[in-house]
């Protein structure tokens, strides 16, 4: 999976922390919404009874 010429080790380590935080924001997101969807169910099922 070569991507054309070589990068310099500056370049991958600055790419590698890019990647690290799109990851981080990812995951980030991922949990709010799984947070908001347990607080959604939690609130219905208390109106419910």
């Amino acid at each position: 999976m070569n991507k054309g010429p070589k990068e310099s080790g500056t370049t991958l380590k600055k790419r590698q922390e890019e990647d690290a935080e799109k990851m981080r924001e990812k995951n980030r997101l991922a949990l709010e919404k799984k947070l908001k969807e347990e607080e959604e169910k939690a609130r219905m099922a208390r109106e419910g009874k």
